[in-house]
């Protein structure tokens, strides 16, 4: 059961990378704008 727990762990967690990482870059662009 763990085995066919930890399959689909690899890509789930790749497409929350792929979607969180360019939210917080763009949040991370916004407070550097406003700094300027």
């Amino acid at each position: 059961m763990s085995e066919w727990y930890a399959y689909p762990a690899g890509p789930i967690l790749a497409t929350i990378l792929f979607i969180v990482l360019p939210l917080i870059a763009l949040y991370q662009a916004r407070t550097f704008v406003r700094k300027l």
